[in-house]
């Protein structure tokens, strides 16, 4: 009997679960050996939990994104995320205040910065398989469709941004970069700033479309926020909370799936058919 192969992701949801754990440790041991201390670094809201919790758990979610574009085919999200890995230890251990919390901070402007990639890498090999004929890395239409739906939405949310006056290119304009190469520090700010919003739009969406689950779109209460007051301490907030929200979102999808799979006796159909 020949084997069929999947074609939405080929190895279980654990190996990436593991890849994003793994990616933290990494991290955690390259800012050891770097003489970067441990530091806990602020509450979040005033509440006893640390900064570094949620801080961590973006790490972990970086290194999942990677772990999971590695199992489509791709590879340069790995890539991304393992030259990180140097780069922020050492930028982190001769600053002057090293610390663990701000070292896993990196989070921020890399989890969007991945899943980029991803997708450019995808749409290039993409069009050069469509040309030689051979579809090892695609995804099924639906699957594309639900990513492509989730990248709109996600551009429509930095549109909303620009509209209210704080969108990416006005922030690189006020740092003084818009020109042939802008300044790293000023592209990790944008990302660091718009990237969360726009990654949590993104993934809820995107499974929204693809398994016909809606619960994820909760998420549209907090998207809404920043656009309402998009300056300010809301923004240091939602960088800080949105691993937590991130976490949410996946297990409201995975709950819902269930539910509706055991009492409905049939699984939730896809929105993009």
């Amino acid at each position: 009997m020949p084997v069929v192969r999947r074609t939405d992701g080929s190895r279980p949801l654990s190996t990436a679960v593991l890849g994003g754990v793994g990616y933290a440790c990494l991290l955690l041991v390259a800012g050891y050996l770097a003489g970067v201390p441990f530091a806990p670094g602020p509450s979040l809201l005033g509440t006893g939990l640390p900064v570094l919790v949620p801080a961590a758990l973006g790490i972990a979610l970086c290194g999942w994104f990677a772990a999971r574009a590695t199992r489509f085919g791709l590879r340069s999200p790995v890539l991304v995320a393992l030259v990180a890995v140097p780069v922020a230890a050492v930028v982190e251990a001769v600053s002057l205040r090293p610390s663990l919390a701000s070292l896993f901070d990196i989070w921020a402007p890399l989890a969007p910065l991945v899943v980029g990639v991803a997708g450019v890498e995808y749409g290039l090999r993409r069009a050069l398989s469509s040309e030689s004929g051979d579809g090892s890395i695609r995804r099924s239409e639906r699957t594309e469709r639900a990513f492509l739906g989730g990248a709109l939405a996600a551009g429509c949310l930095l549109i909303g941004f620009s509209l209210r006056g704080v969108g990416p290119l006005t922030a690189l304009s006020a740092a003084g970069s818009i020109g042939p190469i802008p300044s790293a520090s000023a592209v990790a700010g944008v990302l660091t700033a718009f990237g969360p919003p726009a990654l949590l739009l993104w993934a809820s969406v995107s499974l929204a479309l693809r398994y016909g689950v809606f619960t994820p779109l909760v998420s549209l209460v907090a998207v809404g926020a920043l656009l309402a007051n998009p300056l300010g301490f809301a923004f240091r907030l939602f960088t800080a909370a949105s691993p937590l929200l991130l976490c949410i979102v996946f297990a409201l999808a995975a709950g819902e799936y269930v539910l509706r799979t055991r009492l409905l006796s049939s699984r939730p159909r896809s929105v993009v058919e």
